[in-house]
């Protein structure tokens, strides 16, 4: 259940970053050509004063800069962009021993209890037909394993 929310953050997240940089990416896509219209007409004139090229050496620059920050977010909105084969499986064990980064230690551990206390409620539901009494250790090592695996869930601090 807390996997789901962090994950769920990191999307939602993930998704409000996209739609922050789209927007940005229209704003410049609009002012580009307004400032190369800008530039134009100064150099048009005959005879351009020490003001005008004053003013179309910065409307250059800001033109440049323009064209910097929208190569950028083109670059964050190809990293943000989910993948197509983002949801293909690759296999049951590699779906879930592995996250996005490749197999995961805490992913591993949590399959591993998982697997351990399964065969030893099912051994003893099958010999004597009652629930299994697991021991408070076993537990608290439960815990702690299932407490690291969503520590790792949490994004990073950037």
């Amino acid at each position: 259940m807390s996997e789901a929310l962090i994950d769920s953050g990191k999307d939602a997240a993930s998704a409000s970053k996209l739609q922050d940089l789209t927007a940005e990416k229209e704003a410049l896509e609009q002012s580009i050509p307004e400032l190369q219209a800008q530039i134009a007409r100064i150099q048009a004139k005959e005879t351009m004063t020490p003001e005008d090229l004053s003013n179309r050496d910065n409307l250059s620059k800001q033109l440049q800069d323009y064209r910097i920050r929208l190569a950028q977010i083109n670059q964050q909105n190809k990293a943000l962009a989910p993948t197509p084969s983002a949801g293909a499986s690759a296999g049951f064990l590699r779906d879930i021993l592995s996250d996005g980064s490749g197999y995961s230690f805490h992913r591993f551990q949590i399959f591993a209890w998982t697997i351990v206390l399964g065969v030893i409620f099912i051994s003893s539901v099958y010999n004597g037909l009652t629930m299994p009494e697991f021991s408070a250790t076993l537990l608290g090592l439960m815990g702690i394993s299932s407490g690291t695996y969503i520590g790792f869930k949490f994004p990073e601090q950037r």
